[in-house]
């Protein structure tokens, strides 16, 4: 069931399904609640969870011109402080495990674990922080061939045949996301700090 509360008094929108110990889906750029999808009718037979639309993504508002992983978990924070819930498990994927980590330095007294999910506790390398340089022009210049072309480059050459209705889903909750919150996130992702002691 979709649900909303506000941050920074601008909507973050959220699903919340199934009952017992409470599991929260973070999910990775240009992604959104909804790709979670399966997942969430797996782990909700048996917990509680909150799948959130992180800033700029999905029907969450952007919060500026750059989105930091501190900013990011706070909004989590605001989620969680709205359901009234103490502690919970973090799961973030990618960007959301940057996330993660940022609420785990915030707010570690919710946490009751964190996982990560093809993600790392590591800041971009100097190389890694120019190629986002690169994507937010590439963004400026043309967000649709942007989207459709990263989230291609996230599957295997070699799967791409068999994947197709499932790289179609991804794409699609990818050209959701606006200009805005693209580039605020890759900001965000850019100047984050390494978490990995």
């Amino acid at each position: 069931m979709l649900k909303t509360c506000l941050y920074k008094k601008s909507p973050v929108t959220f699903s919340d399904t199934g009952k017992g110990r409470v599991v929260v889906l973070l999910h990775g750029y240009l992604g959104s609640h909804k790709i979670w999808e399966q997942t969430i009718s797996h782990l909700s037979k048996v917990f509680r969870v909150i799948a959130i639309d992180l800033p700029g993504h999905g029907s969450t508002s952007c919060y500026g011109y750059a989105h930091s992983m501190e900013l990011m978990a706070k909004c989590v924070k605001a989620v969680m402080d709205h359901l009234r819930l103490k502690k919970y498990v973090i799961i973030g994927h990618s960007m959301g495990g940057y996330v993660g980590l940022a609420f785990a330095d915030l707010f570690p007294d919710h946490l009751k674990g964190l996982c990560l999910f093809h993600s790392t506790a590591f800041a971009d390398s100097q190389e890694k922080k120019q190629d986002r340089l690169r994507a937010v022009s590439a963004v400026k210049a043309n967000r649709n061939i942007y989207t459709k072309n990263t989230i291609k480059n996230l599957f295997a050459t070699k799967n791409l045949k068999y994947l197709k209705d499932e790289v179609s889903f991804a794409t699609k909750i990818a050209k959701g996301t606006s200009k805005q919150g693209i580039i605020a996130a890759l900001y965000g992702m850019k100047d984050r700090q390494s978490r990995d002691i």
